[in-house]
């Protein structure tokens, strides 16, 4: 199933509507009066995205025990198919990892440097880089290297691998 990108903030923080530029923050109430805000980085320029159907957003997380509230970068997908690339994603909350563990090992198979690359996350997603694809494994699910979950080109994974390290940077 599909989702839009409505139906993936409504399930996030119940709103009706969506406001679809680049970077705003979004207001709204739930039915006991607690005021929700989230910041969305929809990237309409950016067709790699827009291909992936990958929405990138702040999702506000209140403590139970100490109240603290912080704020988790999320990753997200209106389509079923991008899951396990978006829970990828979201399992890396710092540039630098970005950088290192995904585009630094994407740049050394591209370069030639290593002909197979691997990386991957504590969802039990597993990433083995090649230099034309990329092949997606849940090791928890049914995949395997011979029937990955979700293959896409390399160069895609690389300029979204980027574009989540900008966002993690905001």
């Amino acid at each position: 199933m599909t989702r839009t990108s409505g139906e993936v903030l409504r399930d996030c923080i119940g709103l009706s509507s969506v406001v679809t530029d680049r970077l705003f923050t979004i207001g709204a109430s739930d039915n006991v009066g607690n005021n929700k805000t989230i910041t969305i980085y929809l990237n309409k320029m950016n067709n790699v995205l827009n291909a992936y159907q990958l929405i990138f957003y702040n999702k506000p997380f209140k403590n139970p025990v100490t109240g603290e509230i912080t704020t988790n970068k999320i990753c997200d997908t209106t389509n079923d198919n991008n899951y396990i690339l978006a829970d990828l994603l979201s399992d890396y909350h710092k540039s630098q990892d970005v950088e290192q563990r995904i585009i630094g090992v994407i740049d050394d198979v591209l370069s030639g440097t290593i002909a197979e690359g691997e990386t991957g996350s504590q969802s039990g997603t597993a990433v083995f880089i090649l230099p034309d694809f990329a092949k997606f494994i849940f090791f928890n699910g049914g995949g395997s290297y011979l029937s990955p979950d979700l293959t896409i080109p390399t160069n895609d994974f690389r300029q979204i691998a980027e574009e989540w390290k900008i966002f993690l940077n905001r």
